[in-house]
């Protein structure tokens, strides 16, 4: 023990010396974030995942500073934690290999062929930094599988480091909030977006912790929320004042989603009650709205969280955009339907086939994952994602009928992030995938032993 803590003051020393004699401030980085890594491993080993999913989050504000550079691809702190987490996830499955057998067999032929596509890629190097971002995803997931089969990591050490690594996230989300110093996005103002580069990466991320803290406090029914009720409901609405905050709209009809299917299940008559006095009162808006305007000269619109919900525009968020870029799309899919284009290339290949109602759109992206990966890997490689999250329903399904009232929230998490795929690219989200995808590894690992 103590000639491993020598070791390991000789290399901060080492360390220290290095950072002070290199110019090199990129490299200093790298090299203090890695140093850290290793002690991390030091003292907490297999549970080496806890400080990857505690960083991301956090790491995300520094996406625009480049580590390294070569060509026109480049290596930021993002993509270096990727990297070493990869790293460490290969070092679980070696150390583990008997237990790789569990892992879904559909997710591994998913990955495969997005793999496979580099040999066809239209643009291999961008390939290649896509499927290593989708590769960190799996290895998290996979990784958390196998640490919660083989009972390494527990569940209340893993939400300390997911709730954890939210703070920072979300300090700076209340200063954007009270200073108006959000992002300013199609005529809203002020969109918080916490150390995330959008709005709705944000959103998403406060909607999956949202999600977890509904299955702490409401299906375990643990003591301590049950005498502080009134604490429970105060960060219930903390939480959903963040997220409307964002002007996030996928992120409120997730919500709506996620809340509608426990609703039917537990409270079946309220929860229909409920939606339909929602659906009444969105239908009275609007001639209520047009008798304020046309008698009192008073828009309710113009305020700018009922203006998002309730007004549809030409900009690059509507859904009447997103109708037009499949319609637009399938002449391109159809030329290369069975493969695709290579995986992650969508962006680069639509911004070359675009017609001109698209030309100045402020971004080529798909905002539809789906339609993406038909575009990228073809029907095939399409096919073999929508078994894989099959394949978890399945599972998830399973896990119901063993334990119903438990794992619930986990379908309903599950058909949220399914609708969520229709309207934004969800794989590209790297920190909300890493979140959720550990939590359903950890989740899915755990049926395996109950099983």
């Amino acid at each position: 023990m103590n000639k491993k803590l020598n070791i390991l003051l000789l290399l901060a020393i080492l360390l220290t010396i290095i950072v002070v004699i290199n110019p090199y401030y990129k490299i200093d980085l790298l090299l203090i974030i890695t140093f850290l890594l290793g002690v991390g491993y030091y003292f907490l080993k297999d549970k080496l995942i806890l400080i990857f999913l505690l960083l991301r989050p956090t790491l995300d504000y520094w996406r625009d500073y480049n580590l390294l550079e070569y060509k026109n691809h480049y290596l930021n702190i993002n993509s270096a934690l990727a990297i070493l987490a990869i790293i460490w996830s290969l070092s679980i499955f070696i150390k583990y290999r008997t237990n790789l057998k569990k892992i879904n067999k559909y997710l591994i032929l998913f990955f495969l062929f997005c793999l496979f596509s580099i040999s066809y890629s239209f643009y291999p190097g961008t390939t290649l930094i896509e499927i290593t971002k989708l590769f960190s995803i799996i290895a998290l997931f996979s990784s958390t599988f196998i640490l919660s089969y083989k009972n390494i990591i527990n569940e209340k050490s893993l939400k300390i480091s997911l709730f954890t690594s939210a703070i920072i996230p979300i300090i700076l989300g209340i200063i954007q909030l009270f200073t108006g110093s959000g992002i300013n996005t199609f005529g809203i103002h002020g969109r918080i977006y916490g150390t995330f580069a959008h709005p709705n990466v944000f959103a998403f991320y406060i909607l999956f912790l949202f999600f977890i803290f509904i299955q702490d406090t409401f299906y375990k029914q643990k003591k301590y929320w049950q005498e502080n009720s009134n604490l429970k409901k105060i960060i219930y609405i903390f939480f959903i004042i963040l997220i409307l905050a964002t002007y996030t709209r996928a992120a409120i009809i997730g919500g709506l989603i996620f809340i509608t299917i426990l609703g039917l299940y537990y409270y079946r008559k309220k929860t229909i009650l409920i939606l339909l006095s929602l659906t009444i009162l969105y239908l009275l808006f609007f001639p209520l709205n047009n008798f304020l305007k046309n008698n009192f000269n008073y828009n309710l619109q113009n305020n700018s969280l009922i203006s998002r919900l309730t007004k549809t525009d030409e900009d690059s968020d509507s859904w009447a955009w997103r109708q037009t870029l499949i319609k637009e799309n399938i002449p391109i899919i159809k030329e290369k339907p069975l493969f695709g284009y290579g995986y992650g290339v969508f962006a680069k290949i639509w911004e070359y086939n675009r017609g001109e109602s698209h030309y100045w759109d402020d971004s080529a992206e798909a905002h539809n994952d789906y339609l993406r990966l038909v575009l990228e890997i073809g029907i095939i490689g399409s096919f073999s994602y929508l078994l894989f999250l099959f394949s978890i329903s399945k599972n998830i399904w399973q896990n119901i009928k063993f334990n119903q009232k438990e794992n619930l929230y986990l379908l309903a998490w599950l058909i949220s992030f399914l609708a969520l795929s229709f309207t934004d690219n969800m794989l590209h989200h790297t920190a909300v995938m890493w979140l959720m995808w550990s939590w359903f590894g950890f989740e899915l690992g755990k049926y395996q032993i109950k099983k």
